[in-house]
């Protein structure tokens, strides 16, 4: 049992918080998980080693520096959708709260944009070998609706402005969108044998500063 508020547990305690439900029902273990996964991010956050104590016995260094970017990011939370039991024959079945889920959808993803239907797919190929590059162009789309199928170099790294190649004319409006998102970067529309697989091609050219969209 560990006492309501601000306290400090042992790793063994810690682990049983995340995959032990313990007293209570399923949506109270889901609380508990919430608090502790907001108390390691905020730990993190303020003392990037403790991810490497964390992880030192499995993950690796990969997973350390993960968990130290995600518990960087200003915009990191953790919440759950507000739920109640529903009218079923399933014990565990549950459903959204109408009055609530508007509420915290504005609050919680109010920086995303939420598409109706199926999201378009983009690829994100580096053409001016900065480190950084598509990372930037990534974050910048995702949280505008797009997904992100795909990254890699491109053919060269001498591109000096930012290609947005429509795969297609269904997908001319996609690439356009893009373009005014990221308020540069050269159109064109691919015809004769447009890729099968995405919708968008960005070739990222040295108009994108590396860490900037």
């Amino acid at each position: 049992m560990v006492d309501a508020g601000v306290s400090e547990v042992t790793p063994t305690v810690l682990e049983s918080l995340l995959v032990t439900q313990g007293e209570g029902d399923p949506f109270e273990w889901l609380q508990r998980q919430g608090a502790v996964w907001s108390a390691v991010l905020d730990a993190v956050a303020a003392k990037p080693v403790i991810a490497d104590r964390l992880l030192d016995e499995g993950g690796g260094p990969a997973s350390a520096d993960l968990l130290v970017t995600i518990a960087g990011q200003e915009d990191t939370g953790v919440a759950s959708v507000p739920v109640e039991r529903a009218a079923s024959a399933a014990a565990d079945a549950v459903a959204p709260i109408g009055d609530r889920i508007d509420t915290f959808v504005a609050e919680r993803l109010g920086h995303l944009s939420i598409r109706v239907g199926e999201r378009p797919r983009i690829e994100i190929l580096n053409g001016n070998g900065r480190i950084g590059s598509t990372y930037a162009i990534a974050t910048i789309l995702v949280r505008r609706g797009f997904l992100v199928v795909r990254t890699d170099n491109a053919d060269t790294f001498e591109y000096t402005d930012t290609l947005v190649v429509a795969q297609g004319e269904s997908a001319e409006a996609f690439a356009r969108e893009i373009v005014e998102i990221l308020g540069h970067g050269l159109l064109f529309l691919e015809v004769r044998a447009p890729s099968g697989v995405v919708d968008v091609s960005i070739i990222v050219g040295t108009d994108v500063p590396t860490g900037e969209g």
